[in-house]
């Protein structure tokens, strides 16, 4: 996926995917190389981030790897029961109350 798309930016497009419940994995491919774009990357579920100029066999590797490790879980939260964590936001409740970590 790519971030700079004509009509949406790429994040906008991924948040979107990861709220209809989509959980295929996501590689951002793209010349943004700033921190702070990374990290917007990852929060909004993108499951790795390669910064152009990249090699062709590195990111073929990375893909590889990617799917290897997909298994649904590509959503920031991790439900057992009643029990929610949501890794992105460090908040976890039960049954719809927080939990005072």
């Amino acid at each position: 996926l790519d971030l700079g798309l004509p009509k949406m930016d790429g994040v906008s497009i991924l948040e979107r995917w990861r709220e209809d419940g989509k959980t295929f994995p996501v590689m951002i491919l793209t010349a943004r190389d700033r921190w702070s774009e990374k990290v917007a990357g990852f929060d909004a579920g993108a499951d790795d981030y390669v910064t152009k100029p990249f090699y062709t066999e590195e990111v073929l590797a990375r893909l590889r790897a990617l799917l290897r490790r997909a298994s649904g879980h590509a959503v920031a939260a991790i439900e057992a029961g009643s029990l929610r964590l949501d890794t992105r936001a460090a908040r976890a409740t039960v049954n719809g109350e927080p939990i005072k970590l």
